[in-house]
Order: structure tokens, then C-alpha cells, then sequence
């Protein structure tokens, strides 16, 4: 027996154990790739025959399991020599399974999102209250719980943005950074933060990066103007937010912050 053919004899001995396990998808998928195994190699009576005993007995417990028949009622039927049908039933009931799969994986990212959002509503009265501690609480919570969640970092940022709590917020903002060290969106938050602390030199050194990551956003350098005008170098101010008006010339802000500089210069 070659190779392939004893690759494909395993999967289809492996069926058994695997439905004992509760793993009615892997079987499947065991069941479906241990034919399509064999009939893509030239059989010999004997094998012929051993390849129709070992489905027989796969699809004697397939159909027995309680789990497939929820999802698939019907009776998987297999006459020797008919494996390429067997093969699309296969295929379809795999179809199935993923559909179900999917929609489950779906349902519970749905919600774990909406738990989400509901804490950070809390947490938003809370700031709303003045009660900067007892959001962090929550915030630290929602960042060990979705460890890896980027977007969330940038939502609580924004939240203490808002609330003018900026020291607060750079903390989040640096985890997002570490994950996604060329968003845009970062360090356009991480410049308002260092530009309402005063810290207008790091405030711009965030808005040149994001600059140079995308040299044609309006906003980018309108946002980097404020920073220059607010540490009252006017000449640059006023430089930054002509490039602002060259990208976007309906800006309307960005105009009325040009009229402003030239009044004011």
C-alpha cells in the first residue's frame, strides 16, 4: 500500500475516535479526506473492498451520532462504488457545519461587543461624574478581558479625551501605539493629548509622523497648526495651515484659523 493510501486509511480509522471525543466536524472532515484519499489513487480489488468496509463502519457511528442528526436529519446513505456521491454529501453536511460554526462565532462576538459597550457607558458616567478612578477601574478591566483589542484602547482614549482627563489618556494611547505603531488615528489622538498637557514639542513630533504616513490629510496639518498656535509660534502656524487649505481649500476651520494668525501675527 503506498504512502497516500495509508495517509488516507488513517483518517478514515481516526472517524471512530474522533466522534467519541465530540468532534462531529472533524470527523466529517476525517470521513470526507480519507476517501477523497483513496480515490484519487488506482485501487486493486482488495483495496476497493477495504475502502467500502471502512465507510460502512465511519458512517455506521456518523449516523448513530445525536449532534449530526440535529444538524442533518437525513440518513447518509453509501452503496461500494458510489464514493464521488458520498463525497458531495460530505461536502454539503462540511458547508452546514461551518455555516453553524460561523453564526455561533458571530453571535458571541456580538455579545462580547455589546458587554463592551455597555461598560463603557459606565465608564463615561463616571467621568461625566468626575469620578476619573472608578472609570479606570472599568477601563482596566476591559483591557485585561480583550487584551489584544486595539480599537478599544482608542474608544477609552477618546472617552478621557473628552472628559479632558489627557494624562490619563496617553496611557491607552501608548498600548495602541505598541500595537499598531503607523496608525494614523493614534497619533492624531496622541497629539491632542500632548497638546492640551502643554507638551507641544512631543504634540508635534506625533503629528510629523502621521504626516509622513499620509502626506495629503488636511487635517493632519491642521491639527499640527493648533499645536504651533497654541505654543504661540505663529509664523509656523500659519505655514502649516496654508498646507491644510492647499489639500482641502473648502476647510472652513482651517480658514478661519488663517484669518485669525493673520489678524494676530
Amino acid at each position: 500500500m503506498s504512502a497516500n493510501l495509508m495517509q488516507a486509511k488513517q483518517k478514515l480509522n481516526s472517524v471512530q475516535s474522533l466522534l467519541k471525543q465530540n468532534k462531529v466536524l472533524a470527523g466529517v472532515q476525517a470521513l470526507h479526506d480519507g476517501i477523497l484519499g483513496y480515490i484519487k489513487q488506482p485501487l486493486m480489488n482488495n483495496e476497493k473492498k477495504e475502502l467500502a468496509e471502512l465507510i460502512s463502519k465511519d458512517l455506521y457511528y456518523l449516523n448513530q451520532n445525536p449532534k449530526l442528526r440535529e444538524i442533518y436529519p437525513v440518513l447518509i446513505e453509501y452503496k461500494p462504488g458510489e464514493e464521488k456521491k458520498l463525497l458531495e454529501t460530505l461536502k454539503e453536511l462540511l458547508e452546514i457545519f461551518q455555516e453553524g460554526v460561523t453564526q455561533i462565532a458571530q453571535e458571541k462576538l456580538a455579545q462580547l461587543e455589546a458587554q463592551k459597550q455597555k461598560e463603557l457607558t459606565k465608564a463615561k458616567q463616571h467621568l461625566e461624574e468626575k469620578n476619573i478612578q472608578a472609570a479606570k477601574e472599568i477601563y482596566d478591566h476591559l483591557i485585561n478581558k480583550f487584551e489584544k483589542d486595539t480599537k478599544l484602547k482608542i474608544e477609552i482614549s477618546d472617552q478621557l479625551i473628552e472628559a479632558e482627563a489627557f494624562e490619563e489618556s496617553l496611557k491607552y494611547l501608548k498600548l495602541a501605539y505598541k500595537e499598531d505603531p503607523e496608525s494614523i488615528h493614534i497619533f492624531n489622538r496622541l497629539g491632542i493629548a500632548l497638546r492640551k498637557l502643554g507638551r507641544y514639542e512631543d504634540a508635534e513630533k506625533a503629528y510629523l509622523h502621521a504626516i509622513k504616513i499620509d502626506p495629503n490629510d488636511a487635517y493632519l496639518y491642521f491639527n499640527l497648526a493648533r499645536v504651533y498656535l497654541d505654543a504661540k509660534d505663529m509664523e509656523k502656524a500659519k505655514n502649516t495651515v496654508k498646507k491644510a487649505l492647499n489639500l482641502k481649500p473648502d476647510f472652513d476651520l482651517a480658514q478661519k484659523m488663517l484669518k485669525f494668525i493673520e489678524k494676530n501675527i
